[in-house]
């Protein structure tokens, strides 16, 4: 919820199940502009980074029972970002993006919860995006308000690791995002480029994570997109601007060719609300309202109405 409270609903009946208050229970502080961090769900426990007296927590979908705490001597704070795990040197990990700093928590064995690795060498104010995991032990960040994006190395000394910072550049110097989480596809990060990236800003843009700095594919100044967001299906990308336009690609390795867009209200306003899609069709939404698209192609809708 806005104010950081988290609630479990039965899918069939609505029923509330279960609820968790961490502002009342945690000394969790409401992150500027209210709770936008997405809980993640692995192997039936909601992972939720809390941010007061716990840094993160792991709680049994079912019961509503907190499983693991993970302590929080630093006061970092809850940030937008939301928790992803990933095997770094073999070790199954949460990584989270807070305000204060990155860090990796245990997400397996009997030290799960426990803090493995952090760094704070970089530590905007406002963090909106997740970090994404680009394999070989890196981790690539970005959020906007000039502070655009970079890289960290995990490192393994024996049982231990560490983070270290090996890139960190501005938006006009290379790869940024505000408000949507860059896309990771093979050996290339997607992105929509800050308004304060120069030349590129607001553009789709594609870089491979070997350079961060020079883009190998952009949109180009006549088509820029505002905050996103945007997302892969298969073989193809939609990507919808802060008017509520719904463009969609067809995506190519490290390019995408414009197929089709599509405005179902002419007067959209802050389209920033992730894209969702399930079973041929995609759920949108600007601030004010939310539609379902049919994207089913015509041969999907006649076999399922039984016509050949």
């Amino acid at each position: 919820g806005p104010r950081c409270h988290v609630m479990c609903l039965d899918t069939e009946t609505g029923d509330l199940l279960w609820t968790i208050d961490p502002v009342r229970d945690y000394g969790a502080e409401i992150p500027q502009w209210y709770t936008a961090q997405c809980p993640l769900i692995h192997n039936d426990v909601a992972v939720i980074a809390v941010g007061g007296e716990s840094l993160m927590m792991g709680v049994d979908c079912k019961s509503g029972e907190v499983l693991w705490e993970t302590p929080n001597p630093d006061k970092w704070k809850m940030s937008h970002s939301s928790v992803f795990p990933a095997r770094i040197h073999g070790k199954l990990t949460y990584i989270y993006m807070a305000v204060g700093g990155i860090c990796g928590i245990s997400a397996e064995g009997e030290d799960i919860g426990r803090i493995l690795w952090k760094s704070s060498e970089w530590n905007p104010t406002v963090v909106a995006t997740s970090p994404v995991y680009l394999g070989n032990n890196e981790i690539a960040f970005t959020t906007g308000y000039g502070a655009g994006g970079g890289k960290i190395s995990i490192i393994k000394d024996g049982e231990n690791f560490r983070a270290q910072l090996i890139e960190k550049h501005t938006p006009r110097e290379g790869l940024s995002s505000e408000q949507q989480t860059p896309i990771l596809s093979g050996n290339y990060l997607w992105t929509i480029n800050t308004k304060d990236a120069g030349a590129l800003r607001s553009q789709l843009s594609c870089y491979h994570i070997s350079d961060l700095h020079n883009p190998v594919w952009t949109s180009g100044k006549e088509k820029r997109y505002g905050l996103g967001p945007y997302m892969l299906v298969k073989d193809k990308m939609f990507l919808l601007n802060d008017d509520a336009e719904l463009t969609m690609f067809r995506f190519n390795t490290n390019s995408v060719d414009s197929l089709d867009s599509f405005k179902p209200f002419d007067d959209g306003v802050d389209a920033w609300g992730p894209l969702a899609f399930a079973d041929g069709y995609l759920l949108m939404r600007d601030s004010h309202r939310m539609i379902c698209l049919d994207l089913r192609s015509q041969r999907a809708k006649g076999e399922e109405q039984g016509v050949k």
